[in-house]
């Protein structure tokens, strides 16, 4: 099965205040992350990254600060690869933005 580097754009809930994370008075507005999983095809990728994303443990935190409400994902980048450390990009962390 082919394999898909996705980069995934969350945006926080407005109400959200991530603790440890305020900069000159502001607080993340959402973040990107880059996950890299196996699917049949573009479309299917997207779904899979999503999947992946939605049950890491970090994103579940994030669900919880938020008062339950997850944030809003969407596939920002996706292509085909045949290279990438699928281990090493998968354990990568959030970067986060100020709007």
């Amino acid at each position: 099965m082919p394999r898909y580097h996705v980069m995934l754009h969350a945006q926080l809930p407005d109400h959200l205040r991530l603790a440890g994370m305020e900069r000159d008075g502001q607080f993340p507005r959402g973040f990107f992350v880059h996950r890299i999983v196996r699917a049949p095809n573009l479309p299917e990728a997207g779904f899979e990254a999503i999947a992946l994303l939605q049950s890491e443990s970090g994103f579940a935190r994030i669900v919880e600060n938020a008062g339950g409400v997850a944030p809003d994902i969407i596939v920002h980048d996706a292509e085909r690869t045949r290279r990438g450390d699928a281990d090493r990009v998968n354990e990568s962390g959030y970067a986060f933005y100020l709007h």
